[in-house]
Order: structure tokens, then sequence, then C-alpha cells
């Protein structure tokens, strides 16, 4: 059930509309919900952004997702294979509790403590190329009141797609590797610490066109600030789903006109 309006336990936030291909409009939308709003259904629901559903591109046959990260400084949190882990992101349910439940979130922990901000990446691939509508990102995390604990909520990441035809191309880009320069495109970055922290979390990328662009690879590089403490793997987005929608493009004002003229002249030759 959608909420009727923002309350005081909701916030949103247009983060961006970025001018792409075409004149298109990438538009970039984030939501936390927190307190009462939160759901523990499996679903999340935002006034904007929308719920997690089943049954998306990537949970498709063809649909694999790998990570990276830097040796040294980044690993998975909860234990268990690369794959174990990733799965978590295309089982089609968000967390249904708020704590640290390693079964059903994906977390990056910060292995060396640095300054600045440490990377991870997810690596998506849906197995062909689809025209794609929507990527929509969620987390949630509620449990612990200080700074090192309360910042695994918020969602900050690059999202960069590609459909794997240009020279060089690498599927995988490594941390340190800029994926613009093997054959990959950047669609747009989000942070949602401004939002606020802990909470339900849910990111969604879109365009206007109704189409982002036909790609079969998504590439997300995310962040963390690591703290000049022992809490430095506190700090990591605790994930717990990935949609990417197939889109229909929607015709522009100007093949409408062409449309609606061409049969209103097939209309009167019928006549």
């Amino acid at each position: 059930m959608r909420k009727p309006s923002l309350s005081s336990a909701a916030a949103a936030l247009l983060l961006a509309a970025i001018i792409g291909p075409a004149n298109a409009a990438i538009i970039v939308i984030a939501e936390r919900d927190f307190g009462l709003d939160q759901e523990t259904t499996g679903e999340f629901h935002f006034e904007d952004v929308p719920s997690n559903v089943a049954g998306d591109l990537l949970e498709g046959a063809g649909a694999s997702i790998s990570a990276s990260f830097a040796p040294g400084t980044t690993s998975f949190q909860s234990s268990g294979s690369i794959a174990q882990n990733v799965a978590r992101l295309r089982n089609g349910t968000v967390q249904t509790v708020s704590n640290d439940s390693s079964s059903q979130t994906v977390f990056f922990r910060d292995t060396a403590i640095t300054s600045g901000r440490n990377e991870a990446r997810f690596h998506f691939d849906l197995g062909a190329v689809f025209p794609v509508g929507q990527f929509n990102s969620y987390s949630w995390h509620d449990l612990g009141a200080s700074a090192q604990l309360t910042s695994r909520a918020p969602q900050w990441y690059d999202l960069y797609a590609a459909d794997g035809t240009a020279p060089g191309f690498d599927s995988t880009p490594d941390v340190g590797v800029d994926p613009t320069t093997v054959g990959w495109s950047l669609v747009g970055s989000v942070n949602t610490r401004s939002l606020g922290e802990n909470g339900q979390h849910g990111v969604s990328f879109s365009s206007t066109t109704g189409v982002l662009g036909d790609y079969r690879y998504f590439t997300m590089a995310t962040f963390s600030s690591p703290s000049t403490t022992s809490f430095a793997n506190f700090f990591h987005t605790f994930y717990g789903e990935v949609d990417i929608v197939e889109g229909t493009l929607i015709p522009e004002p100007t093949s409408l006109a062409l449309l609606a003229i061409g049969g209103l002249l097939i209309a009167l030759r019928i006549r």
C-alpha cells in the first residue's frame, strides 16, 4: 500500500536530472523511510521510488552478479563465497529485519583503516542486451545509535552501464580502473546521506523516454567513508536488493503527432 504523502517519518530527494542522448533526461530519485513508515514484509514502499519486485531482468536465467574490491582494504562482512553473497541482491525480496542479518544483506567491510573513502564494486550481467527502464537499489539498517553504526543505511555509488560492444571492453573493471576507459558510460551518481542516517533507503534511476538505454552490463561503484578508529568496517551500506527493470520507449511528442496525422489520413482514405 502506497503512503498518501510524505510525513515527518519519510524523506525524499530528486538528486539529479541529467540530459542524456537525444535530449533524454536521466532522473535519479532517492527516498528514506524510518520509524513507523518502515516495512517488514520483504517489500519496501516509498512515495516515488518503485517497490522492489520479483522477476526483473536481474533474476533472468542468463543473468549473473560478481564483485570486486581493493585487496587488503575491503572484503565481504559475512562468510561465504562471492557468489553466495551477491545472490542476495537478486532474490526478489529486501530485508525483513533491520539488524545485521547476513542471510538477507550484502555488506562490504573495510579491513584497513584509511582516510577518504574506500570503494567496492558490484558487476551485473543480464546475459543479453535489453531496453532497461529502471535501475533500483534498496538498503536498510537501524541498529546502533553511534555514528559508526548509523552510516550503514545510506547509499553512495556511481552507476555505469554498457552494451559490451566497445573495443577493449572489460565486463568487470576492477577498483582503480575508470570504467569509462574500458567501454562503459556513466549513468549517474547518488549519495543519500543528506536524507539522514538509519532507515530504509531506496534509489531509482530512470529516464523521461522510458528507457535508460539498451544495456547488458551495469557496475555499481559503491563507496564508504572509513573511520580513523577501529570502527572502519561500519561504514559500508547494507544492500538488500537490486532490481533492473525492462522499459518501453515513450514516443517523442513529434512522433506522436505524426502517428496521429497518419491515423487521420488512413481514416479519411477509408471513408
